[in-house]
């Protein structure tokens, strides 16, 4: 889920925010080092973006306390990150809609291609919202955003 976010959100900046000094990222909790599924890779070709170079990486307190905002899969997810030290931890639907849909982003591992489309769709629903968002809540300063 994350490194789907992670390349819609990375695309979102180029075409609407090219000047901004903003880092996107993703991690988890983990699987640290496997590449990128390849039903993501083929829902994200199918929409003009190239992320085969991903690798996984582990979420650590170092890195979540380097970061002004954290945009998690799910709630579960977001308060783990929260107990890590994480000011600044949200469910990325909870965040993107501003509290209107605080449902969890389904995990597609183990399921159909179809599951992986569904992801996409649904990200490319809520990724934009939250990339607004974050951008106006962050201002023009260097900052990350991780997914």
């Amino acid at each position: 889920r994350s490194p789907m976010a992670e390349a819609l959100a990375r695309r979102w900046l180029v075409e609407h925010a090219p000047e901004a000094s903003v880092e996107v990222g993703s991690a988890g909790f983990l699987d640290r080092g496997q590449p990128t599924h390849p039903f993501t890779l083929a829902v994200l070709k199918r929409r003009g973006i190239e992320a085969g170079h991903q690798r996984s990486r582990t979420l650590t307190p170092l890195l979540l306390l380097s970061q002004p905002l954290i945009l998690a899969m799910d709630e579960a997810l977001a308060e783990r990150a929260r107990a890590l030290g994480a000011t600044r931890a949200h469910g990325l639907s909870h965040y993107a809609t501003e509290g209107h849909d605080p449902t969890s982003i389904d995990d597609p591992i183990g399921k159909p291609l179809a599951a992986y489309e569904a992801l996409a769709i649904r990200l490319e629903n809520l990724v934009p919202q939250a990339m607004a968002r974050a951008m106006a809540e962050l201002g023009a300063s260097p900052s990350s955003i991780g997914c």
